[in-house]
């Protein structure tokens, strides 16, 4: 029975490349390989920055300082209240015009 079973796998391993790529096939189907992705991206791009510092620097900076911007602006406009008293008695008026609608 075991020798029957093997026989009737080889086949299937040939069609699908081997052994070897059989194997690497059923391990990317199962676990996380996203995860696994991630981990080596992360690894590349520490190594990228290990080479060059001045270039890692500088784009921290500009990330750092468009964050802040994005946030003040964001906090200026959306977050914080309207500097008048009663804020919540507010509403807007609009107007339009008969012949522009159709």
């Amino acid at each position: 029975m075991r020798r029957w079973a093997a026989e009737a796998g080889r086949p299937a391993l040939t069609k699908a490349g081997g052994q070897l790529a059989a194997m690497e096939a059923l391990r990317d189907q199962r676990g996380l390989p996203w995860l696994d992705d991630l981990a080596r991206d992360v690894r590349h791009a520490v190594r990228a920055m290990r080479r060059s510092p001045a270039f890692t620097t500088a784009a921290l900076a500009r990330g750092i300082g468009a964050t802040t911007a994005m946030f003040t602006v964001v906090h200026g406009v959306l977050l914080r209240p309207l500097p008048c008293p009663d804020a919540d008695r507010l509403f807007a008026i609009s107007y339009t015009s008969p012949s522009l609608e159709s």
